[in-house]
């Protein structure tokens, strides 16, 4: 957000939890956005944001629950499926669900065969049970080393989520920095923790892969160091 609003000349504000990296609140000020700081919770979040908006008149991005945002999103699936139409799964990490959600949208519309599944640290797994469970449950913001993937289900991305979603699965914590470490050797690019959990939660359930042809979303880059 803060590249997009710098690239059209207009001026951003993000709302970030007092727990973001330094290295993330860095990125952020280097393309010239104004911080505004706020208490790791979602009702700090909401509050705060709410507040500035209704202070300055600022028009409100939310980062995963607003169908603008979903609709970005979802290119990707169309990109992958055009240069790999027999596919069986793609997979994507979860936080607040905006990212599995619009591509789940842009997958059903052109190749519903494909299952689309989800992957969440253990600590972490409020997707999976809002899933299982059909009804939102709220993350707690687990002390989970994927700090992206922490955040609640919004209410724009819970219902796509239950309809379009096959499955969540969960990697374990001590697979993630290894698995992160792993793609970033191979992949000769810096990762970050939450970017690692699809391909450490499949290495958790091969049986479940076995025989099938699947994508991988490989999103985030928020690490200063591995």
């Amino acid at each position: 957000m803060s590249l997009a609003a710098k690239n059209r000349g207009i001026k951003a504000t993000v709302i970030l939890p007092s727990n973001a990296t330094q290295h993330k609140r860095n990125l952020i000020e280097e393309l010239g956005a104004n911080i505004i700081e706020c208490k790791p919770t979602v009702e700090s979040r909401e509050k705060t944001l709410l507040y500035h908006q209704k202070k300055t008149g600022a028009t409100v991005i939310h980062p995963y629950n607003d169908y603008r945002i979903m609709s970005g999103q979802g290119t990707i699936a169309l990109e992958i499926i055009e240069e790999i139409p027999d596919l069986d799964i793609i997979m994507f990490p979860i936080g607040g669900g905006g990212l599995i959600s619009g591509n789940a949208l842009a997958i059903n519309s052109i190749s519903p065969k494909i299952d689309i599944i989800g992957a969440e640290p253990e600590l972490a797994n409020d997707a999976q049970q809002s899933l299982r469970k059909k009804e939102l449950i709220p993350s707690k913001y687990p002390d989970t080393i994927a700090d992206g993937l922490r955040t609640s289900l919004g209410s724009k991305t819970f219902p796509i989520i239950l309809k379009y979603i096959k499955d969540i699965i969960t990697a374990p914590e001590e697979k993630i920095i290894p698995t992160m470490k792993w793609m970033t050797e191979k992949l000769n690019d810096k990762i970050e923790p939450s970017c690692a959990v699809p391909l450490a939660a499949l290495l958790e359930n091969k049986s479940f892969f076995k025989g099938k042809r699947i994508a991988i979303i490989i999103s985030g880059g928020n690490i200063s160091k591995i």
